[in-house]
């Protein structure tokens, strides 16, 4: 029975994943979408040249995408995995890196399954090789929360974290598969301790208005906050076999690792600082990205990949967590964009009907605004 019912759930999310992928269009590089629409032929001296002057991040992150297509308990075991399986790769691989987001789905889970690694995974935040962005308490969407939960979100969570971490860094706001929200986000991330946000949807309508994918977000106060927005998945495990075979063809690794890691992201950069997401949902680090139809999931060699580019290339390419690339944006902040206003008024009607009277983000906004009430009532 229990089989049954987890094979009926990766039906399930096999169907919602191609569903989410018609509607979402081309979010994601390495879709077959975006692939298709892109101008075939470039060869390896073009790609160098179009690389010069950039600086490549590669940011490893499996997404937990709660409640999209998996059981609660499938969930439990798959997640605490994924952050198992990426300190393993940090004892061998003195390079890589990796960042969790929540402290609810990550952190807890992960140090509930997996007690005895906690003093593993403080050594690798002090080392600045694992960070936590957002380090909120949950991942909901920002623009249909209640005002004041967005508020508790961030300081529940911070204050975890800063507990447990007392090294982390905790000044990039990165919420993934959700959108910027009102124009009051920046003074309330600034007010909560954030200097950059980062979101992921959307993209393409947000490219079709005109922005860059990196400017200075000002808010309805006058606060402002270096904002970032792009995929949080897919990247270069769109061509894994062109890859793993950097040592016999590298022309043809490289080709491969800028069309499904880079092109998609060039055009509208403001500053060529390419942050370049490895992973999906719910996908292993160094992994092809999970899809629930099969127990097959390659190994991307990224980390030798990026040994031999050192070698052969002068771009500079590396693993990175969040607050690297923001660091780095930093430093030509005065060359940015500067944008006033509300970024997006849509959010995720244009996808599914989940903002009507008896959808799921109107239940979540109105639980939210009776837990303010209620947290309220008991102080008074």
């Amino acid at each position: 029975m229990h089989h049954l019912q987890e094979g009926t759930l990766m039906k399930r999310r096999r169907f919602m994943t191609v569903m989410g992928i018609l509607g979402a269009g081309a979010v994601l590089p390495g879709t077959v979408r975006s692939q298709a629409a892109k101008p075939a032929g470039l060869s390896y001296q073009d790609i160098r040249s179009k690389l010069a002057g950039t600086k490549l991040f590669i940011v490893p992150y499996a997404h937990n995408d709660y409640g999209w297509g998996c059981s609660h308990l499938w969930d439990l075991r798959r997640l605490p995995l994924v952050h198992k399986e990426a300190l393993e790769i940090m004892r061998r691989e003195q390079e890589f890196k990796w960042f969790f987001d929540t402290q609810l789905e990550a952190f807890e889970w992960f140090i509930d399954r997996y007690p005895e690694l906690l003093d593993e995974l403080k050594q690798r935040v002090a080392e600045g090789r694992w960070g936590v962005a957002a380090g909120s308490f949950c991942n909901p969407d920002n623009p249909f929360m209640e005002a004041e939960a967005v508020i508790r979100n961030l300081v529940l969570g911070r204050r975890t974290f800063e507990a447990n971490f007392p090294a982390v860094n905790l000044e990039a706001a990165v919420f993934n598969d959700i959108h910027p929200g009102h124009r009051q986000m920046p003074q309330l991330l600034r007010q909560a301790g954030y200097r950059f946000y980062r979101v992921t949807r959307p993209i393409e309508a947000l490219d079709r208005k005109g922005y860059k994918r990196e400017f200075v977000w000002e808010g309805l106060d006058c606060s402002e906050i270096v904002f970032s927005y792009g995929p949080y998945g897919y990247g270069a495990l769109g061509r894994v076999d062109d890859i793993n075979n950097y040592h016999h063809d590298w022309e043809r690794a490289v080709v491969a690792f800028y069309e499904s890691a880079v092109q998609d992201l060039l055009p509208n950069s403001a500053t060529k600082l390419i942050y370049s997401p490895l992973g999906g949902d719910y996908t292993r680090p160094l992994r092809v990205s999970y899809d629930g139809a099969t127990s097959n999931e390659p190994f991307l060699d990224m980390s030798g990949f990026i040994r031999e580019w050192r070698k052969r290339e002068s771009v500079p390419l590396t693993f990175a967590i969040p607050i690297d690339y923001f660091r780095e944006l930093e430093e030509v902040r005065s060359a940015l964009p500067h944008v006033k206003g509300v970024l997006d008024p849509v959010g995720w009607p244009y996808w599914y009907g989940n903002c009507g009277s008896r959808g799921l983000d109107n239940w979540r906004e109105r639980n939210t605004r009776d837990l303010v009430e209620a947290e309220i009532l008991c102080c008074m």
